[in-house]
């Protein structure tokens, strides 16, 4: 332990005057100290919900090449850069240039996205007149060249949260350095939800049994109604086998989404399995479907989407029925209809539950934050940001 003799103050000789600005400037000099030595230890102010056990290092796998198909969202969670020191490091600036507004994420300007960061030392800002003078530009789902003539070393990151299918082709194939959205492999991962595992897994919940009271079978809530598309002919072709009962624009009943906390409620009480059939099969898209409506509500998802080992990456073990594992609507329905009767078999699939939490909060912008703090990073470019975003392979039609 350091410890730091403070000054005599009543025998020195000085005027008043100079004597309290003389106090004034060796309180804020020790005040200072103190405070650059307890910054050297960082403290794990980040929610409980991640586990944080003073774990925050330089050594982690941080971008696609070095964890390919790897959980890269926790090891951009707990990365420090080695160089990184707290208040003594500038601020990294950031600008979200277009794509405000989504109502499933209010976000914070200034600092208000970065308290309780490993690394905080970032800014947010929607003013575009402040574009030249930034570090990093944020273009959410779509772009449209900045009237500012681009720096050197400034950083524009691809934000997408919604599929190609939605977005628009790019003119400007070759600006963007970094990609950011719920792709496995984009740069910082910015995904629908994520399975974050216990470090030490919680007690068994003794034995409860997930089937208990549900006298209800499938569920499905859907807005998009494109008769043609793959999963409303899925879902026809299941709804002859088994019951489905359709909620929103799509079906008879109704539950509206100005009462969610109702419809979920029933969904938990009521149903033992949902519908969380994507509107776009792409690569790694899994949308808040999946997280949101079934996991965190204690009812099977049976999925279609992207393959069964992109929900593997984000998913708890053995929580989900993906389609593909059947050679039919009709062999799926004989699944599930097995499941009902039997519901040892069918709690087999809620083994996950103690083992860690389902959130929707990756603290992107905390990782975003961190990983602009790498100084020692390589620098980073697409050539053409269309090829990796909708090139041949990612999506199936």
């Amino acid at each position: 332990m350091i410890e730091i003799q403070t000054p005599n103050f009543h025998i020195l000789r000085l005027p008043k005057t100079k004597t309290f600005i003389f106090i004034l400037v060796t309180i804020s000099i020790l005040t200072i100290i103190v405070g650059f030595f307890r910054k050297l230890e960082p403290v794990p102010t980040v929610s409980n919900t991640y586990c944080f056990e003073n774990n925050f290092t330089s050594s982690r796998l941080v971008w696609p090449e070095q964890l390919p198909y790897g959980d890269r969202i926790i090891e951009q969670m707990y990365y420090v850069p080695k160089d990184y020191r707290y208040e003594m490091t500038p601020y990294k600036r950031i600008l979200i240039q277009n794509g405000i507004g989504e109502d499933w994420e209010v976000l914070k300007s200034d600092q208000g996205e970065f308290i309780g960061c490993p690394v905080s030392q970032c800014w947010l800002t929607h003013n575009k007149s402040l574009g030249p003078d930034v570090d990093a530009v944020l273009f959410r789902h779509y772009y449209k060249r900045p009237e500012y003539h681009r720096p050197p070393n400034q950083i524009w990151i691809l934000f997408n949260t919604e599929s190609p299918y939605s977005t628009s082709l790019i003119s400007d194939a070759n600006v963007f350095n970094w990609t950011a959205n719920y792709r496995w492999d984009s740069d910082v991962p910015r995904t629908y939800g994520y399975f974050i595992k216990n470090n030490s897994p919680l007690p068994p919940d003794g034995g409860k049994n997930y089937a208990l009271n549900k006298t209800k079978k499938v569920a499905w809530f859907v807005s998009n109604c494109n008769p043609n598309s793959n999963r409303t002919i899925y879902a026809n072709e299941l709804a002859k086998h088994i019951t489905v009962d359709v909620y929103g624009g799509c079906g008879t009943n109704k539950c509206p989404r100005t009462k969610n906390a109702e419809c979920f409620q029933m969904l938990k009480n009521d149903y033992k399995f949902y519908l969380c059939f994507e509107n776009s099969h792409c690569v790694y898209y899994v949308t808040e479907k999946f997280f949101a409506n079934a996991l965190s509500n204690d009812v099977l998802p049976i999925v279609m989407g992207p393959k069964r080992r992109d929900y593997e990456l984000m998913a708890p073990n053995y929580s989900f029925i993906h389609v593909d594992d059947f050679g039919s609507p009709k062999e799926l329905a004989e699944y599930l209809h097995l499941l009902d009767k039997d519901h040892q078999l069918y709690n087999e699939y809620f083994r996950w539950k103690g083992s860690g939490t389902v959130t929707r909060d990756t603290r992107f912008y905390c990782r975003l934050c961190a990983m602009l703090h790498d100084t020692k990073r390589a620098p980073r470019h697409y050539e053409d940001i269309n090829e990796w975003w909708r090139g041949p392979g990612t999506c199936q039609t």
